[in-house]
């Protein structure tokens, strides 16, 4: 039989909770279940001007439009304006960086319900590469360590400029912005009246370089927001290729392009932030790629037969000054020195091309194993202190033997000419008097070795095998005239600055001050830098500083000072050479470098390599801090364009920069590594918005881990869990100590009829109790809703209250 109460608001309670369900995919189940992917670009194109014909991914509009709405919901303006993007975040874990492309990939939210479970998502690619999360919504490569292997710090880095949204002026030809809007001079209290949507439409009289307008400043990449101004640069793309296989050869991001011709430069008024003192740990890490003048003056001031460089110029091909040493080398006699294998040919074919040379004598020391091919014992030798010299062709010994006045130039031993080798007569036609023996090896196609044979020709001993040793005797006339090659086009013996915080500060003078006022007061301290009408002006810094990066030719230098006591390091970071001659200049490669200092030590490394220290132990006495601005690709107002003066020292910087970084802290070996290989010094390559459902993959390096309009055929496993939340209906029936004491079950009354109400005699022992096994929760209609069975009958009790607790999930 049954028994009812009605409960109240205080008997029931809602409580929700989190369920997870794993979810493992392949690339057919993907495709199955919706989970689609999608590659997306940035384009100054029009919005208004999308159709099928756009360029961007084949006319795939949609894909553009992603881009924009993933900008617009995500990743605009982060920093600065986190309250009004979408997806939980810690402000200082996670980074949203979006640059020129992203890949998306898209999880239905049927799959994941409430949000993909934090730490519970891996992807790997069909290439192989494995991508997880960190809990916080960054995305990084599986097996790539944070906290203490990259500087994940955001308040570390005081300083930063990569720049990220430098692809919108690639082309300044259009307009960037969305809109351009307008407000009345004459009302400017009533806001903005007209808005005209303009992005992507062409300029009339669009500038070739860009200057950051008067009226605003700009905001770095940095959580700091400092401010500084462009003065005449581009940006362009730029991906790192040759001699770096650990970057992606489609990566792509920007860089700011300077130009030392018009004065390209950045400046960002004194910062306390990387003003450093002397004891201060600090690094500045940056890309470079320096570039050569078109027509640098050294080039022209070199000419053939010129004393230059370790030797005598017998050739030019471009910016290339090809060099022959005049002093043979002699040494070369003996049973361990042999013709060496690989110096015979290239592709069979004899040399016909000054510089190939060095192809020979680097196949003679990549085929030597024990050391003893003559390639390798010139290639170890340091002649006249330059130690890249190598053996010379036939072609090229050729060419250096037609030089006018052969003979007076040419030594046999360092002193005596070949005048006094008994060769008489010699005239400006030397070669014409004199029989200059080429001696061939066995196949006769190049030779390393030049001989004057006439009249000496039964003292020439050159072995024809590559296996028989050169002779011992001494009085064989065997002589070596080793060539190098330098690029005229790195001789450039002015400072140019790459990143600096010295010469020159602003302060804003009144308006009846001028500059010369200015410099005297002051000289004498009583300069006030209070603001008024006036344009900042440049006056000059104090002496110290806390840095300067600079190039001098092929050296970059690192300097601190604290006004009496300067300490620079050096060391060469560009090539020797190179061979592509449209390349103006061997430096032109872009590399990482990064310069720190510790309160004991100075230190600069390239392309992750450490390449020079220096103890600073009671190098500086007194403080390295200034008010000086810092500025970027200049020395501030000390530096002039290449076309003021060519003799002047202080010039502009020329080439590109990207990925400029001021750290308050120094790192060890391992993180200058990781540093120089990630692009942007992050480990993190992209994002995934746990209640969204989206997966995006930024990172410049990383543009190819997901290829494709959709997600066939590129993703080898996706897994993750799906939080679904839930809710735990709880009902609590009490029922009190003097209710529901008595049973209503027909079988315990006297006469088994529902009209008789009296009770049976068994039914009135002390020990007698009803039992409950069902309980029902109805509605106020008397309808049915909710059915709880017992495990076990319970037995109600007369003496305290009993509770039934029913719970149950939805």
């Amino acid at each position: 039989m049954y028994a009812y109460k009605k409960l109240t608001a205080q008997d029931s309670a809602v409580v929700p909770f989190n369920a997870h369900k794993q979810y493992d995919f392949d690339s057919a189940s993907c495709s199955d279940n919706q989970i689609d992917h999608y590659n997306t670009q940035w384009t100054s194109e029009s919005i208004s001007l999308y159709s099928s014909a756009s360029s961007v991914y084949g006319g795939d509009s949609k894909n553009v439009i992603k881009y924009q709405q993933l900008d617009h919901l995500f990743y605009r303006e982060f920093p600065h304006n986190h309250s009004n993007t979408l997806g939980s975040f810690h402000y200082l874990k996670q980074k949203r960086n979006l640059y020129e492309k992203a890949n998306i990939l898209s999880i239905p939210t049927g799959l994941y319900g409430y949000e993909i479970k934090p730490g519970s998502f891996y992807l790997k690619t069909t290439g192989g590469t494995e991508v997880v999360d960190d809990s916080h919504g960054n995305l990084l490569i599986s097996g790539t360590f944070t906290s203490s292997d990259y500087p994940v710090d955001i308040r570390e880095n005081v300083f930063r400029l990569d720049p990220i949204k430098g692809f919108k002026d690639y082309d300044l030809g259009v307009y960037k912005d969305y809109a351009l809007k307008f407000v009345n001079p004459q009302h400017p209290e009533a806001g903005i009246k007209k808005v005209f949507y303009k992005r992507g439409e062409i300029k009339a009289n669009s500038p070739t370089t860009y200057s950051t307008p008067d009226d605003i400043f700009e905001t770095d990449d940095s959580y700091f927001y400092n401010s500084f101004k462009y003065n005449k640069v581009n940006f362009h793309s730029s991906s790192i290729k040759s001699n770096n296989t650990i970057f992606n050869t489609s990566s792509s991001f920007s860089s700011i392009v300077f130009d030392s011709i018009t004065g390209s430069n950045i400046v960002s008024e004194h910062n306390e932030r990387y003003n450093f003192n002397r004891d201060d740990d600090f690094a500045i890490s940056f890309y470079m790629e320096p570039r050569v003048l078109s027509n640098p003056p050294v080039a022209n001031a070199v000419a053939v037969g010129d004393n230059f460089q370790g030797g005598i110029v017998f050739h030019i091909d471009g910016f290339e000054a090809y060099i022959v040493n005049p002093f043979p080398i002699l040494d070369f006699h003996g049973s361990d020195k042999f013709w060496g294998a690989g110096g015979l040919s290239i592709n069979g074919q004899a040399s016909t091309t000054i510089g190939e040379g060095e192809t020979f004598t680097q196949n003679m020391v990549t085929n030597d194993p024990n050391g003893t091919f003559l390639g390798t014992h010139v290639q170890n030798k340091t002649i006249g202190g330059y130690n890249d010299w190598w053996l010379p062709t036939k072609h090229e010994i050729h060419t250096f033997t037609q030089l006018s006045n052969f003979a007076n130039l040419f030594s046999y031993d360092g002193v005596n000419t070949f005048n006094d080798l008994g060769i008489t007569g010699l005239g400006t036609n030397a070669i014409n008097n004199v029989d200059v023996s080429i001696v061939s090896s066995n196949d006769g196609s190049n030779i390393f070795l030049v001989h004057v044979a006439s009249p000496f020709t039964n003292n020439l001993n050159i072995p024809q095998s590559k296996t028989t040793p050169i002779t011992n005797d001494v009085s064989k006339n065997n002589l070596i005239y080793p060539v190098r090659k330098v690029n005229l086009s790195t001789f450039d013996s002015s400072r140019r600055y790459i990143i600096a915080k010295s010469t020159t500060r602003s302060v804003i003078p009144t308006a009846m001050q001028g500059r010369s006022e200015i410099l005297n007061m002051d000289s004498i301290g009583g300069l006030t830098e209070t603001g008024s009408n006036m344009q900042p002006k440049g006056i000059p810094a104090e002496p110290q500083f806390p840095f300067e990066i600079y190039m001098v030719s092929q050296s970059l230098h690192f300097d601190r000072s604290d006004g009496e006591h300067t300490i620079s390091l050096s060391c060469e970071v560009t090539e020797s050479g190179f061979s592509d001659a449209s390349k103006n200049g061997s430096a032109e490669k872009l590399t990482h470098i990064l310069c720190q200092t510790s309160a004991s030590n100075m230190e600069i490394y390239f392309d992750g390599v450490l390449r020079e220290s220096s103890s600073l132990t009671g190098s500086l006495k007194k403080q390295t801090q200034n008010k000086a601005n810092l500025y970027i690709g200049s020395k501030g107002e000390e530096s002039k364009t290449d076309g003021f003066d060519p003799n002047y020292h202080f010039k502009y910087f020329n080439g590109k920069l990207t990925s400029i970084n001021i750290y308050e802290e120094v790192f060890n070996q391992t993180e200058v590594k990781n540093i120089s290989e990630s692009i942007n010094g992050s480990p993190y390559i992209g994002n995934l918005f746990y209640r969204n459902g989206f997966a995006t993959i930024t990172h410049p390096k990383y543009h190819d881990i997901l290829s494709g309009s959709t997600g066939n055929g590129t993703i080898s496993k996706l897994k993750f869990q799906g939080t679904h939340q839930m809710y735990e209906h709880e009902y609590q029936c009490t029922v009190d100590e003097h209710e529901f004491n008595q049973t209503l079950n027909l079988t315990t009354r006297e006469i088994k009829s529902n009209n008789n109400y009296n009770l049976a005699g068994f039914t009135t022992s002390s020990f007698f109790k009803p039992y409950v096994t069902t309980i029902g929760l109805y509605n106020e209609a008397g309808d049915c809703l909710v059915v709880g069975k017992l495990g076990q009958p319970i037995r109600m009790s007369n003496e305290t209250d009993t509770t039934f607790v029913l719970r149950w999930d939805t």
